[in-house]
């Protein structure tokens, strides 16, 4: 199943969930995940200012077309 890209122009999707900090030790962010940098348990909804958009994942711009970056 192909996941949905990610609007990178919207704040609300700047969260654990599409960060590269995240790890996700069973493969899912449903399940215990913690962040690289400070080892705290995060839940995919949350956000902070050490936060980098994921390599693995599709995004979008603002105009609805793919980013490369």
């Amino acid at each position: 199943m192909k996941s949905r890209s990610i609007d990178k122009s919207k704040d609300s999707n700047i969260k654990c969930e599409h960060c590269g900090n995240l790890v996700e030790p069973s493969g899912n962010v449903y399940d215990s995940c913690h962040c690289i940098l400070t080892g705290e348990k995060k839940f995919y909804w949350n956000r902070c200012k050490r936060f980098i958009w994921r390599d693995d994942k599709e995004y979008i711009n603002k105009k609805g077309e793919n980013d490369d970056t």
